[in-house]
């Protein structure tokens, strides 16, 4: 003979302590189980319709004449780095002509380089003891709690006796005045690059700045103004 099964209502009340996560926000989901370059991370926080920011008044065949100039100063910053100053103009000359189509700016993309190479602020970091396109990778802590993971190459990086120096060249932005503050998404581009060769390389005062190509133009950022650009993500 079966016995019985008791209904629900028979049985004990049983009251069962909630764990406490559930009162607890959920954490946010990361942007990408996917690495993302330092310079990306505003673009995938972008949403579809929101526009770009502008930074001049070029028209877009003047912004692509921009960019591809900034892609053979940034070339020729690569490969004369390191050189003897008196090679500069002749390797300089042997590289432009395989750009024919920009034959109308070799001399000033020359003197712009040179210029660049010779600014007694940078000697270290085009010196023979640089390192160019050095690859970092890591996950950074976010301000709004993600552990995003970032990979990356860092253009200019020189390893100082007190310090590590590194440089970002950036080929389609108009050099702003030296007064202006530095623009949000520039500054927390570079605190991801400092964020990373600091968890390489502790113990170390990792400083940065910025090369316009466009002028050219040199620029070095503060700590305070990369904490101050971090703070204003959400």
């Amino acid at each position: 003979m079966h016995s019985e099964v008791p209904n629900a209502e028979d049985l004990p009340t049983t009251h069962v302590p909630l764990p406490s996560w559930v009162n607890q926000a959920a954490k946010r989901e990361s942007i990408s189980n996917l690495p993302l370059g330092p310079s990306d991370y505003f673009h995938q926080r972008r949403g579809p319709k929101d526009p770009l920011p502008k930074r001049s008044d070029a028209t877009p065949t003047q912004d692509i004449k921009a960019r591809q100039r900034g892609t053979i100063i940034h070339l020729l910053l690569e490969g004369l780095a390191g050189l003897e100053a008196e090679y500069y103009e002749t390797t300089a000359r042997q590289f432009l002509m395989h750009y024919p189509d920009m034959e109308v700016e070799h001399e000033q993309i020359i003197s712009e380089v040179i210029k660049l190479l010779e600014n007694p602020d940078l000697q270290m970091l085009f010196g023979p003891h640089s390192r160019a396109e050095v690859p970092i990778g890591g996950r950074v802590l976010m301000p709004g709690g993600d552990q995003q993971l970032f990979s990356g190459r860092i253009d200019r990086y020189v390893e100082l006796p007190e310090a590590i120096l590194i440089a970002d060249y950036k080929t389609t932005r108009h050099p702003p005045s030296p007064d202006d503050p530095i623009e949000t998404d520039i500054a927390v581009q570079l605190e991801i690059y400092r964020k990373l060769v600091t968890a390489a390389c502790p113990g170390k005062e990792v400083r940065c700045a910025i090369v316009w190509t466009t002028g050219p133009y040199y620029r070095a950022v503060t700590s305070e103004e990369l904490e101050t650009a971090w703070k204003k993500i959400n």
